[in-house]
């Protein structure tokens, strides 16, 4: 009752009770002629005016809530549905010291108080005292629920903030036509990496890990065959820095050809797409887990809210990372695969021998036995009289 819905009638509406007694008399209400009409309403009218005046003698609607709601406007709600359009009504809660809401907020102290004043427990309780604390207890849940959502809102801003990035990241994605510069410069930030990883600049060249560096190139992209760690030698850190992005170039350039100039930038988009998408998903099970266990931040006097931003906003970044770095190794892995069709077997007709003057429509004939099977106790067939089993059943099984 106390949610949105029509008013209460008292007496009942004369509409639905005309449209009842048509349907009793098999008259569809669409197919009534007015006057079918103006008699079942005027019927169903002078009804419900004399049903309304018997409610009104008796006071009116009267609403009984059997515990109050932790919401004052659910309760205020459910009040209302009572002295609508000015009709009289009247309301009464019922509650109990056993109710959630008592429980929680002043519950005991009502408790304490009936039984230092020895209030029986079926005596009910009338007073202003009571009700204004009641009110009080709900004013304290409202205000309880509101630093929930508060908080969650909060917490959930973080992820929006991160998808609207992703989700203007994907649109851009869907209106570019050409990505060769993006992906060239992700190689290049890679090779960057790798050169700050196996050859720094603080050390000379004959401590540079040229071997771990071209393994690790050939797992980004197909070093061309001129690329050894033997020519890799004799170049300073600029000119191997740019010898590798001209390498990364050419297999770039070489992927392209292979796939045509119509299949690359498709590719280019699909294949970042899928690494978006992928990465992303993930990246939000990981942030639900941070969730989780963010609140033990507290114990070491720190926000959680502000421990979980940290938190995410780096997993971000490693997320964005990610993203580029598997689009940038894939884009050099795609392959365009042609269907299989697969020839279904011919099935050969089955060759039968054709007896003379039969035709070939006709169908072999199963062979039947003429003679039936004796059984074990069956006379014999020799005409001694005696059972076919103490006869010649033994000679005819060896036979």
């Amino acid at each position: 009752m106390a949610g949105r819905g029509v008013d209460i009638l008292l007496g009942g509406n004369p509409e639905g009770m005309a449209r009842e007694s048509l349907k009793r008399q098999g008259i569809d209400v669409t197919e009534a002629t007015p006057e079918q009409w103006q008699e079942a309403f005027a019927e169903a009218k002078a009804e419900c005016d004399a049903g309304r005046q018997t409610v009104l003698n008796a006071g009116g609607l009267y609403v009984i809530g059997t515990e109050r709601h932790e919401a004052r406007r659910i309760d205020n709600q459910l009040r209302g549905r009572s002295g609508r359009q000015g009709d009289p009504g009247e309301s009464r809660f019922f509650l109990s010291l056993e109710d959630d809401l008592m429980k929680r907020f002043g519950g005991d102290r009502v408790k304490n108080f009936m039984n230092w004043a020895k209030i029986p427990e079926d005596e009910p309780i009338e007073h202003s005292l009571v009700s204004k604390s009641i009110a009080q207890a709900q004013i304290r849940v409202e205000g309880y629920h509101f630093d929930v959502r508060k908080r969650i809102l909060e917490y959930d801003d973080v992820v929006n903030k991160q998808r609207e990035i992703i989700y203007g990241q994907r649109h851009r994605l869907l209106e570019q036509n050409d990505m060769r510069e993006e992906y060239l410069g992700i190689v290049g930030e890679m090779i960057g990496d790798l050169l700050d990883e196996f050859a720094p600049e603080g050390l000379t060249q004959d401590q540079w890990n040229l071997d771990g560096l071209y393994q690790k190139l050939l797992a980004i992209y197909p070093v061309p065959a001129e690329i050894t760690p033997d020519t890799m030698k004799d170049k300073d850190l600029d000119a191997l820095e740019a010898l590798l992005l001209d390498g990364a170039e050419q297999a770039f350039e070489a992927k392209r050809k292979e796939l045509g100039e119509e299949v690359m930038p498709r590719a280019e988009r699909l294949i970042m797409l899928n690494a978006i998408d992928w990465h992303w998903r993930r990246h939000l099970t990981d942030l639900d887990i941070v969730r989780e266990g963010i609140g033990l931040q507290a114990i070491a006097q720190k926000d959680p809210l502000v421990q979980y931003q940290i938190e995410a906003f780096a997993m971000f970044d490693e997320l964005q990372d990610s993203v580029r770095h598997q689009a940038a190794r894939d884009i050099f892995r795609v392959q365009i695969s042609q269907p299989q069709i697969q020839a279904t077997p011919r099935r050969l007709p089955q060759m039968q021998a054709i007896r003379p003057g039969a035709t070939q429509t006709s169908k072999p004939q199963p062979v039947r036995k003429t003679s039936a099977k004796l059984g074990r106790n069956d006379p014999c067939w020799c005409g001694s009289g005696k059972k076919y089993k103490n006869c010649h059943m033994r000679q005819d099984q060896a036979a």
